[in-house]
């Protein structure tokens, strides 16, 4: 009878035992889980600009023009080339350019267009720049002109449209192998589309 007293409590024991080891597993897999989840979301967010920073076939010591070259040779034989212009190859392109009429410039290309941002005196500048088709080429007007964050005013804006359309005209490669006929833009890039002369 004695046994018989104590061999619920064992039962007890081991239950309680069982219990804890398989709360300690879902804890252990529901973190693995989490951290898997939390990596390949860093994965995600950080691999577009990783793979266009080592994209095959473009070295990152060529120019802009002889990126542009390159794009067309690889593309020999074909009826319609499309030409690619980075953010990057335009940042590049600006801080290579000690005269540039901004101070401190950077681009970023949007499906609206390019933005370029610049200091000018003690302004803080924000131009709107289209690049579009015409007559072949690829140009890029100068849409608008904020200055600290509003409309830049017109003794302000019309001389820096000036200077950026003239500095930018020319300046910016344009290769005269390809008769351009569309523009478009996106995150991050410029893509110019014609047919080769």
């Amino acid at each position: 009878m004695a046994n018989t007293k104590f061999f619920p409590n064992e039962i007890n024991k081991n239950v309680e035992h069982k219990s804890s080891c398989s709360v300690l597993a879902l804890v252990l897999v529901l973190a693995s889980v989490l951290l898997t989840i939390v990596l390949g979301l860093l994965y995600l967010k950080f691999h577009k600009s990783f793979v266009v920073d080592l994209a095959p076939n473009m070295d990152k010591n060529m120019t802009l023009l002889e990126k542009l070259n390159k794009q067309i040779d690889d593309q020999s034989g074909e009826e319609l080339i499309t030409i690619t212009i980075t953010e990057n190859d335009i940042n590049k392109l600006l801080t290579s350019y000690s005269d540039f009429p901004l101070k401190d410039p950077s681009a970023t290309i949007k499906a609206g267009g390019l933005i370029l941002k610049g200091k000018t005196g003690f302004l803080n500048i924000e131009t709107l720049i289209m690049p579009k088709a015409e007559k072949g080429k690829l140009i890029y007007e100068i849409k608008d002109i904020k200055a600290a964050g509003v409309p830049a005013p017109q003794k302000v804006a019309d001389p820096l449209k000036g200077q950026l359309s003239n500095f930018i005209s020319s300046r910016m490669p344009n290769n005269k192998q390809v008769y351009i006929e569309n523009v478009v833009t996106s995150a991050g890039a410029i893509q110019a589309v014609g047919k080769k002369r």
